[in-house]
């Protein structure tokens, strides 16, 4: 799965158009024009606000809703659904542990969280226990959509407001950013600008599959697991600035 961090606050979006019915009927599902939400928040109002807005923008999606970590894993365990969107603080086990059962029971689900505010602690840690995105409910409704556009693309959603409290944490010890070659250097770099695999592999004239194979291989040289911790490496080492 192609996997990119974007910093933006907020997105300039193109104004969002309809979505056309998947072709063939019900019986074919196109996560891209017939995706399938779960949207949990214990405030009904948020939830039910959530609910509407993916529904205009995809005629064709399947909603399901929750008011706890409790009741959205119980959905998940009963029916399949593309993107989970959770608000970290509700009735259930807490939101690290929650995110890290769905993760472990049910990989293909692609976890957002929506929060009141940005938590740099929070927010680490949700897309470290395998959140895909972090987004502040603070944020435009268009940009919402265009988040959960690139989820279901295969992207990854950081905000600044995270990477710039990354940026002011002390390093932590770990290999020398000097030492790396430079074709690991070009990767660190797309990496901190948010490039997808399919623009550094067409940046650097390989296929999407190397290009995984070279981050699998950049991730063990630093010590990460991911490209979040890839991109906090980067900025506190080298004073990168998204």
């Amino acid at each position: 799965m192609s996997a990119a961090i974007f910093d933006q606050d907020s997105f300039s979006t193109p104004a969002l158009g309809k979505v056309e019915p998947a072709p063939g009927g019900g019986a074919f599902h196109d996560s891209l024009t017939a995706p399938r939400f779960l949207v949990a928040d214990d405030h009904r109002f948020v939830c039910e606000a959530l609910a509407s807005m993916i529904r205009q923008h995809w005629p064709q999606a399947s909603i399901v809703q929750a008011d706890s970590f409790t009741t959205a894993i119980a959905h998940l365990s009963k029916a399949a659904f593309d993107v989970a969107l959770l608000d970290f603080c509700m009735p259930g086990p807490h939101g690290g542990a929650a995110i890290e059962e769905i993760r472990r029971e049910h990989p293909e689900v692609k976890i957002v969280i929506i929060s009141g505010a940005i938590e740099p602690g929070e927010a680490l840690q949700a897309l470290t226990k395998g959140a895909v995105a972090y987004v502040p409910k603070s944020i435009a409704a268009d940009s919402i959509l265009h988040v959960l556009t690139l989820v279901l693309e295969g992207e990854t959603y950081v905000p600044r407001g995270l990477l710039d409290a990354i940026a002011r944490k002390p390093a932590p010890a770990g290999p020398s950013l000097e030492a790396l070659s430079d074709r690991d250097g070009l990767l660190l770099d797309a990496l901190v600008k948010g490039q997808p695999n399919k623009i550094i592999a067409h940046s650097m004239g390989v296929s999407e599959s190397t290009v995984k194979l070279y981050l699998h291989k950049l991730f063990k040289t630093l010590g990460v697991h991911n490209r979040t911790e890839a991109v906090a490496r980067a900025i506190r080492h080298r004073g990168y600035r998204p």
